[in-house]
């Protein structure tokens, strides 16, 4: 019976693609400086700040998360492979040592 560590697991993985499906889409929106207006001397401050969160902010906001996306999809899967390894081991451990019980003597 799997355990609630192999559940979540599995699940993860299940959600691995599209985290990195998310990744490329998110790094996939193109360059923000072609949407936005060109800067004009005339412009307010809060114009300015604006144009650099649109230009700059959230672009790197994007890159961040799509990254993390990659990253977590990653992690997933090592944990899932040092998951079955480790039980691949440990029942490799369990079967070779046999009976542990002190041998029967063949009068009792």
């Amino acid at each position: 019976m799997p355990t609630v560590l192999e559940l979540e697991l599995e699940a993860l993985a299940r959600l691995s693609p599209q985290l990195r499906l998310l990744a490329g889409l998110l790094k996939g929106f193109g360059d923000p400086t072609l949407h936005a207006p060109p800067a004009a001397p005339s412009d307010t401050p809060s114009m300015v700040a604006a144009r650099s969160v649109t230009t700059e902010t959230l672009p790197a906001v994007e890159e961040t998360v799509a990254d993390r996306f990659v990253v977590v999809g990653d992690l997933v899967e090592r944990a899932r492979i040092a998951f079955a390894e480790s039980e691949a081991s440990l029942t490799a451990v369990i079967t070779s040592a046999g009976n542990l019980l002190p041998p029967t003597s063949p009068g009792s």
